[in-house]
């Protein structure tokens, strides 16, 4: 449904179907289906849509914004953001379970004891590109590839897993989290705020809403400082405290102080969103 007021929120399905010219299409039918146990809370309501293809494969796809409500489509029972059920000839085929319990039909089922790993983030290395948190993951590549989100008040970006380093409470990630580097032009009075020479560009110049950097972390040029952008203001980035000037100091000596801004710092939250897939025929 599409909601044209102020605000409105629209909630769109879409099935993509490829094919060959020489082979034709495949699916033949497309249903939404009717979602038991949704309370009416949040913004969207659970989706759950039944595509039957050709050769007597039938699947059912359900996604729900709270991962935490207990949802029935027709005799299949679901908790959690995303599920695939695939069935051939009336047969289970094949299921997928994404950051949830369970997802099950009749007899059978799939399960997850823990839909996500949450951590707190401890420390963070600027430029190791790693976090350390306030819990063990596996040591090794068994995580590499996998999406980390990082959340910091308001600011929630998400990264890939290169690795986990021992003990295994440390994760390097794929890429370097700053966003925004400029020259440090002059300090509020109150402390309240810095003026960069330049606005910080995603705000500025690429069309997003105020509010981006909000909760995002502040350091100089040693990468000691750890203050949290409460709002951008055009050339002024105001602190989550009072800034004091000393923590920005000229740490390479070239006469231009410099701060910048990244992602994610500590206290930040993180989260791995656990899956499990089965595949039966």
């Amino acid at each position: 449904a599409e909601d044209e007021a102020a605000d409105g929120a629209s909630e769109f399905v879409s099935v993509w179907q490829p094919y060959r010219a020489d082979a034709g299409t495949f699916v033949e039918r497309v249903e939404r289906l009717p979602v038991a146990g949704y309370a009416g809370e949040g913004e969207f309501a659970p989706v759950a849509v039944r595509v039957t293809l050709s050769g007597g494969q039938v699947d059912t796809f359900v996604y729900a914004l709270d991962p935490e409500a207990e949802l029935t489509v027709g005799d299949v029972e679901f908790s959690g953001s995303f599920g695939y059920w695939s069935e051939l000839n009336g047969e289970p085929r094949a299921a997928h379970l994404v950051a949830g319990r369970y997802l099950r039909r009749g007899d059978t089922s799939l399960t997850l004891d823990e839909p996500r790993l949450q951590a707190t983030i401890t420390e963070v290395d600027l430029v190791a590109n790693t976090i350390t948190l306030d819990r063990e993951l596996p040591v090794g590549d068994v995580l590499a590839g996998r999406v980390i989100y990082l959340q910091g008040g308001p600011h929630r970006t998400a990264y890939h897993i290169a690795e986990v380093l021992a003990p295994g409470n440390v994760v390097r990630l794929d890429l370097n989290s700053i966003v925004f580097r400029s020259k440090l032009e002059s300090f509020a009075d109150d402390g309240s705020h810095l003026v960069s020479e330049l606005p910080p560009s995603i705000e500025a110049s690429r069309g997003f809403p105020p509010g981006y950097y909000d909760g995002a972390l502040i350091t100089g040029e040693d990468l000691r400082a750890r203050y949290r952008v409460a709002r951008v203001e055009g050339e002024a980035v105001f602190a989550d405290r009072p800034l004091d000037p000393a923590d920005f100091a000229d740490a390479d000596g070239d006469g231009r102080v410099t701060f910048r801004i990244y992602d994610h710092g500590p206290g930040d939250t993180a989260t791995i969103v656990a899956s499990r897939f089965e595949r039966w025929k």
